[in-house]
């Protein structure tokens, strides 16, 4: 479990990283998980303050929220952005990500992202460093 936590403060490092480097990235990353916490927040304090019947109630204003603040900004997603990078570029991100998760190789990037407790701990890690 502690190696999963290294690897995953790695790849938060790595995200946040990549995002300095490139501005689109960093709009996406930023714009995502603010909407992520709108949506996130009420649901988590509704359930929190009322149970299950708060937390329906959360997501609705979360939600609500959400859609609010999906019409109000603009942003590319990441598909979108790298499919506008040169080769080199992507490769230079990719390497980047590789060298920082402690990896060696694609194939274990793909393993390691394939990997759902994995994606739930980058998660968690994710809104520890929002907290800072």
């Amino acid at each position: 479990k502690n190696m999963e936590a290294t690897a995953v403060n790695a790849a938060v490092s790595a995200i946040v990283e990549a995002s300095k480097a490139c501005p689109e990235v960093h709009n996406t990353v930023k714009k995502s998980l603010t909407g992520g916490l709108i949506a996130g927040v009420p649901t988590v304090v509704g359930g929190l303050v009322a149970g299950p019947v708060g937390m329906a109630v959360g997501a609705t204003i979360g939600v609500t929220g959400t859609l609010y603040y999906a019409g109000q900004v603009e942003f590319k997603s990441l598909p979108e952005v790298f499919e506008n990078m040169t080769n080199e570029e992507k490769e230079k991100v990719l390497r980047h990500v590789i060298r920082a998760l402690g990896l060696s190789s694609l194939k274990e990037l793909v393993a390691f992202v394939a990997t759902g407790e994995n994606v739930k701990l980058v998660g968690e890690k994710i809104a520890e460093y929002l907290k800072k």
